[in-house]
């Protein structure tokens, strides 16, 4: 019944949305683990998730926490600054299906790229059940102004208010709802190449919008940066 996940940012850590563990969602057991390599939550953890096909990824590994550290601004009521950094107890060695995503780069940076892009990547689990395995698919992208208008329906004044704007509304391609917490990603280009994905945000959640059009909230991770460098040491 615990329906967040966390994206892998280096050996060690990782990001999650704040909400995913306030008491209510914590009330009957606390959060001592985070899973990881997992592509089918339906079968027993310990076992390989396999394809139709017989090609099957490494047993997923069990982590324990040893911290959990949520941004000290975060405010539930408005949606600001929810984002909370998980420390494991020990470092992790990456393996083909456990490896950690780049974070992204300083605003105005000389590396710095823009990333509103009109559609961007993400993966999750569906809150559905049918649909067992990891799903990835696109999110196009509001603009600022149509994310403003989202945000106040919604009733989120103040996360309206910011500027630059720290969320991302987008609608997905794929007709799923998926755990909070999933990622949103770009993908860095050099030499006209593609040569890695980084965070571009989290799932803050997927809420209805003057009753029937889904809108996906996304975190932007960029103006977080420099609070989970400071804690990450």
């Amino acid at each position: 019944n615990y329906k967040c996940l966390a994206v892998l940012i280096s050996e060690q850590h990782l990001l999650a949305p704040a909400h995913c563990f306030n008491e209510a969602m914590l009330e009957d057991q606390p959060l001592r683990h985070v899973l990881l390599g997992d592509w089918n939550p339906t079968n027993p953890f310990m076992q390989p998730d396999c394809s139709a096909q017989t090609n099957c990824a490494a047993i997923p590994q069990l982590f324990s926490i040893a911290e959990v550290i949520i941004h000290p601004d975060y405010q539930a009521s408005t949606l600001l600054n929810n984002i909370a950094l998980l420390k494991l107890t020990h470092a992790l060695d990456f393996s083909e299906s456990i490896r950690a995503i780049c974070l992204p780069p300083y605003r105005g940076s000389s590396t710095s790229y823009a990333h509103f892009a009109q559609f961007l990547s993400y993966a999750g689990f569906a809150v559905d059940k049918s649909l067992p395995f990891k799903l990835k698919g696109l999110m196009h992208v509001a603009g600022t102004s149509a994310c403003k208008r989202k945000l106040r329906n919604l009733n989120y004044i103040t996360a309206s208010r910011d500027s630059p704007l720290n969320h991302i509304c987008a609608n997905s391609n794929l007709d799923a709802q998926i755990f909070t917490g999933a990622p949103l990603m770009d993908v860095q280009v050099r030499d006209s190449e593609p040569s890695n994905y980084y965070l571009v945000g989290l799932l803050v959640g997927p809420d209805r919008y003057t009753g029937s059009e889904t809108v996906n909230l996304f975190m932007r991770i960029q103006p977080h940066r420099e609070w989970i460098e400071y804690n990450m040491l």
